[in-house]
């Protein structure tokens, strides 16, 4: 089935909850809302590519504390950027030949605005991330293709990124508009969820001080504010197209999961346009889980290449989407979720 059959949906906005006593965040999967901070799942390979790209809507300037973790919530780089009034930063996080690392630059907005040099919005720092197994390493989420995520906080100041941004003391500001893109340069560019953040003021909220898994600028907890929390379950269901031509790929994303590694999927359903439906084996899921396997496999099983996957004890604190590749050409199928 060509890939101009495939729902095109270039960006959505859904809403994770991160709690850290109070913190908090609304979930919505229609309206796109702005938020105090985001989380934003990223790829890089030798083909792929991602663009993060950041607007401060507020007429006042504004630092944002910017964290990256690997797929394993292990915390790996952190850098606070500060954005003009009404001012972006565009991020590029890339696979570098040659160094053989994935490289966090900025590519855009004020970071990279030379008639701003010798002031605090120019930076051009570069996150360096080196490949390995190690908890200091980016990981390969798939073969080939290392990833994780990032997330950006609105921060009070440079050096005080334990605290939420706030207007005159007390309002929090929720002035933040972020989207993610995935790029296979010259051939494609499609747009990702991008999980924006309203979090409520509470003393340390940004801050652990811990070791291991827990590291500074960690988010202490998930939840939802209908009191559906990490421990209920989910069903999630999403489209997909697999066939010898198209490449399909089940991303799912848990940034708050935190050290549960060994968690599994174990009820997973692909469907065809019939109905007719055939059990899979279990997928190990992560922090950031990045599967080729089953599509790849349900493409050869069913003939009509397309239908429905079923992912039946996920928790609702999981989201996903499906990548679509066809010959130079990319398509992102969000996933939808209903609590059991």
């Amino acid at each position: 089935m060509k890939l101009s059959k495939v729902l095109v949906v270039l960006s959505l906005v859904m809403g994770l909850v991160f709690i850290s006593a109070s913190a908090k965040a609304t979930v919505n999967m229609v309206t796109e809302q702005l938020g105090n901070g985001a989380i934003c799942y990223f790829e890089a390979s030798e083909s792929v590519s991602t663009v993060i790209s950041i607007l401060n809507t507020d007429d006042a300037d504004q630092w944002v504390h910017v964290m990256v973790w690997n797929h394993k919530s292990q915390h790996l780089k952190d850098h606070p950027w500060f954005l003009s009034e009404n001012g972006t930063l565009v991020l590029l996080a890339s696979y570098d030949s040659t160094s053989e690392k994935v490289i966090i630059k900025p590519i855009g907005g004020d970071a990279v605005n030379k008639a701003l040099e010798g002031t605090d919005y120019y930076d051009v720092t570069q996150l360096t991330l080196v490949p390995g197994t190690g908890a200091d390493n980016i990981q390969e989420i798939s073969t080939g293709v290392y990833g994780g995520y990032i997330q950006l906080v609105a921060v009070n100041g440079k050096t005080d990124v334990a605290t939420l941004a706030n207007d005159e003391g007390s309002v929090l500001t929720n002035i933040l508009y972020v989207t993610t893109a995935l790029i296979s340069e010259p051939n494609w560019w499609v747009g990702l969820p991008t999980y924006m953040l309203q979090m409520d003021d509470s003393a340390n909220d940004l801050y652990q001080s811990g070791t291991g898994y827990i590291a500074k600028g960690a988010v202490k907890k998930i939840d939802y504010v209908n009191s559906v929390d990490a421990t209920t379950g989910a069903i999630l269901y999403g489209r997909w197209y697999a066939s010898d031509t198209v490449k399909g790929t089940v991303v799912l994303v848990t940034p708050a999961k935190y050290n549960s590694w060994s968690d599994k999927i174990t009820d997973v359903t692909v469907c065809d346009e019939s109905q007719s439906c055939t059990s899979y084996p279990a997928i190990e899921i992560y922090e950031v889980t990045r599967n080729t396997d089953l599509l790849e496999t349900a493409g050869d099983d069913f003939s009509d290449h397309a239908g429905w996957v079923e992912l039946d004890n996920a928790t609702m604190n999981t989201v996903g989407f499906i990548l679509e590749e066809e010959a130079g050409k990319c398509d992102m199928l969000p996933m939808a979720k209903k609590e059991k």
